[in-house]
């Protein structure tokens, strides 16, 4: 995972990017993302302020699995 950063402050819309495997399946926050033919992925998610626990989770064809876990805090917007 390229973004976020561990700990990183973000805003309400988390953009996670990343790169795994062309044939892979990818999940973030147990929602399939798409993976270009480079591998690439990017997804946004919507988070209410405090701190959240961003799951990546990459399935390649021969079934084995990668999980990375990204801590962020959300800041407040007034």
């Amino acid at each position: 995972i390229s973004s976020p950063q561990e700990n990183q402050v973000v805003e309400t819309n988390v953009r996670v990017d990343g790169k795994t495997d062309a044939d892979a399946t990818v999940m973030v926050n147990n929602k399939t993302v798409i993976i270009n033919q480079d591998g690439n992925f990017n997804d946004v998610v919507l988070l209410p302020s405090g701190k959240h626990t961003v799951t990546v989770k990459a399935t390649a064809r021969n079934g084995k699995t990668r999980t990375i876990q990204r801590t962020v805090e959300v800041e407040r917007s007034d």
